[in-house]
């Protein structure tokens, strides 16, 4: 008898140290349970922030894209204005020249440059007839004001309006005709004239950044819209939009 109490007892003695370990588990899974739930919590949180943070990224992207939508307008019609002038590079001021004398620029920048010219232009069947300086030259000015000719600096560019764009397109297609400077003209410091399009401050920007990038072998422009080859490639491409960087148009350097 007394051997069957001792197996009782141990039995007893066994079952309360399971309950023991039991009411320890049941508290390691209730702590368990909080902290997933405490976890769960902090996960619907973080998922709201990033829903928010998501919806403020795509109305940026939205009023980016509009803000770029803009640019390309503003550009656009800026453009538009400057589409029938040109500028002029390496035309040196003469001794004491206004920037008020207007049409005395207008001459000299007519019979030096924009005559011949249009006379190679005329020859070639794009021209019906030369127009005089008044009918072919809407204005004309330096862009900063003229200062005594001197050698050791170039001189500042002229803008030359022409009163039609089809006179500025023969102008450009047989720029290559504009003469040299005169001996005496190259012993005071000139250089080959250059005419290039009077382009936006963007487009502008945007070829001498292309200019610089080894990957470019020629760009260009017409009428405000920017032209280029790459190296080693015979196709010619055209950028979309000149609001764009060189990096969105070729992708990064390599």
């Amino acid at each position: 008898m007394a051997t069957s109490d001792k197996k009782l007892d141990a039995i007893l003695n066994r079952l309360e140290a399971m309950d023991t370990k039991l009411d320890e588990y049941n508290s390691a899974v209730q702590r368990l349970t909080t902290t997933v739930n405490t976890i769960r919590s902090d996960v619907d949180d973080h998922t709201r922030d990033i829903a928010e943070l998501r919806e403020e990224l795509n109305k940026y992207k939205t009023d980016n894209r509009e803000v770029r939508g803009l640019k390309e307008q503003l550009n656009h019609r800026e453009q538009q204005i400057r589409n029938s002038t040109i500028r002029i590079f390496n035309l040196r001021p003469l001794r004491g020249e206004s920037i008020d004398n207007y049409k005395g620029l207008s001459a000299r920048v007519y019979d030096k440059i924009i005559r011949p010219v249009l006379i190679a232009a005329k020859t070639a069947g794009d021209l019906g007839s030369v127009p005089q300086v008044q009918d072919a030259i809407d204005g004309c000015y330096r862009v900063f004001s003229p200062t005594e000719p001197d050698a050791s600096r170039p001189p500042s560019p002229v803008v030359v309006k022409f009163f039609s764009h089809g006179l500025k397109a023969a102008f450009m297609k047989h720029r290559k005709n504009i003469p040299l400077p005169s001996e005496e003209e190259r012993a005071a410091g000139s250089r080959r004239y250059v005419a290039v399009e009077d382009l936006t401050p963007a487009a502008h920007k945007l070829l001498k950044d292309m200019q610089q990038d080894s990957r470019v072998a020629k760009v260009w422009s017409v009428n405000g819209r920017i032209h280029y080859k790459l190296s080693g490639r015979d196709e010619v491409s055209r950028v979309k939009s000149v609001i764009s960087t060189v990096a969105e148009i070729l992708g990064p350097v390599q």
